[in-house]
């Protein structure tokens, strides 16, 4: 369990099952940020290369940027995965989004009332990832819109399978 959950719980609630983004689509963007950076590097050199000054000048810009993306490459994941996650527990839903200020959903099993798993043709193939969308009574839209998921039908079983343990007087 992430510790960071323990200030969130009540006495007697346990983390039953913990999730966030999909790895598969933070490695995709990273790879896709450390492109851009390797593409402007290559640039950057082609400009170091011409006898114009004026070029020389954009490749030193290049090779900044292209170091900027870097560092993007590698902080973006990480603060997606840091700032997005979710958790099922013996009574509730949470979800907590942010990492310096920070946004928590909690919605108990009792009140959900429609849970919906999607995934598009490329989420399922390339990813694994997808959408769950959560309805409560009294909303009149989905209360809580999960982008990006792994797994999202599993996530899905395991809410109805605890919701329903708890209908059935399950603890």
């Amino acid at each position: 369990m992430n510790p960071s959950w323990k200030k969130y719980l009540s006495e007697n609630e346990k983390i039953v099952f913990e999730f966030s983004l999909a790895k598969k689509y933070l490695a995709f963007l990273r790879f896709q940020w450390m492109g851009y950076s390797f593409l402007l590097l290559f640039v950057s050199l082609f400009c170091f290369k011409s006898k114009i000054w004026f070029l020389k000048i954009l490749g030193y810009l290049f090779l900044f940027i292209s170091f900027l993306f870097f560092i993007i490459s590698l902080w973006v994941p990480w603060y997606l995965k840091k700032s997005n996650q979710f958790a099922l527990t013996n009574k509730r839903f949470l979800a907590k989004r942010g990492w310096l200020n920070v946004n928590l959903v909690s919605i108990p099993y009792s009140k959900i009332t429609d849970i919906s798993a999607s995934q598009s043709f490329w989420e399922r193939n390339l990813f694994n990832c997808g959408k769950i969308s959560v309805d409560t009574a009294g909303s009149p839209g989905p209360e809580l819109v999960l982008e990006k998921i792994e797994n999202p039908f599993l996530i899905k079983a395991k809410i109805d399978e605890i919701s329903s343990s708890k209908e059935n007087g399950g603890d």
